[in-house]
This record gives C-alpha cells, sequence and structure tokens, in this order.
C-alpha cells in the first residue's frame, strides 16, 4: 500500500502492530476526484477508518469471493461486538485479483480480518487494496457498488 501502514513486528499486546491510515486521509481529499463514483463513495464514508464505528472496514471478515468473468464479488461478515450488518462489495470491469496467501499477521494470521484497506485511482478505474491477517487481497477494476446489509443476509443469499 502506498499511504496506509499495517505493520506488525512482534506481539500484538505489546505494541508490536501499527494501524494507520493518517497518511491516506490526509491525500484522500486529492485522490477523491480521481475515483470511479462507486470506489469515491465508498471510501469517502466518514466511518470507513473510524474503528469504533459500525460500518468501518477494520475487522470485517472475509467469507466469500465470486468471480465470473470481469465481475468479482466480495463477501464480508461484520464482528459480531462492532458491526450490526455484513459489507458486500461488487466489482466490475475487474482487470486483476491477486490474493497472496504468504503474507501473515500475528495473531490475525488464521483469520481473512480486514486490518485496512486502500483505494487509488488507476488509469480507467482504480486499485483496491486490502490487508488481511492471512494475507493481501489487490482488486484492480472500472468501478464498484458497496452494499451494507443486514448480518449474513449477504452470506446466505438464493
Amino acid at each position: 500500500m502506498k499511504y496506509v501502514d499495517v505493520q506488525w513486528s512482534g506481539d500484538e499486546y505489546q505494541g508490536g502492530h501499527a494501524f494507520d491510515a493518517m497518511d491516506y486521509l490526509a491525500a484522500l481529499p486529492a485522490l477523491l476526484e480521481q475515483l470511479p463514483a462507486g470506489a469515491r463513495g465508498f471510501v469517502s464514508d466518514p466511518d470507513h477508518f473510524d474503528f469504533y464505528a459500525v460500518r468501518c472496514v477494520k475487522d470485517l471478515q472475509l467469507q466469500r469471493m465470486e468471480h465470473k468473468g470481469t465481475e468479482l464479488e466480495l463477501y464480508f461478515s461484520g464482528n459480531p461486538w462492532k458491526h450490526d450488518e455484513d459489507l458486500s462489495l461488487q466489482y466490475r470491469g475487474v482487470t486483476l485479483v491477486d490474493y497472496d496467501h504468504s503474507v501473515t499477521r500475528g495473531v490475525y494470521e488464521r483469520r481473512p480480518s480486514v486490518l485496512l484497506d486502500e483505494i487509488l485511482p488507476t488509469d480507467g478505474g482504480f486499485s483496491h487494496e486490502f490487508a488481511l491477517g492471512s494475507g493481501d487481497l489487490t482488486v484492480v477494476a472500472c468501478d464498484m457498488r458497496h452494499l451494507w446489509v443486514p448480518r449474513d443476509e449477504a452470506l446466505h443469499r438464493d
């Protein structure tokens, strides 16, 4: 990630981690005008990086990925102690999906929990990078749509 800092250097309980989006938030106003509408709407939500907000991305857990042609849908379940909704991200015009499982982060290493994310403009769209406890996920697409839904509804659709 270019601006977001997700460092892991040891024991979570002894200050061995840093989840910091401050540089990204400082750069974001200049980046917003370059982002497609859907990506801009998602990342500009005031709760996006507020660790105490119910619509913060931190602690969402990746449950499922559905990739069909140039469309991708990611399903995240909310943390029951924090979120009252689950999240579905629907990407269109996808040109890259890369999930690097070799990266692990301390006590999070067995869980695909979102630590932080970063959306940046690209030629013809945007990139969306996630630092997960169990890997790094990158999606490059033309645009996206996000949908917060009552808990588990996105995960149990027919």
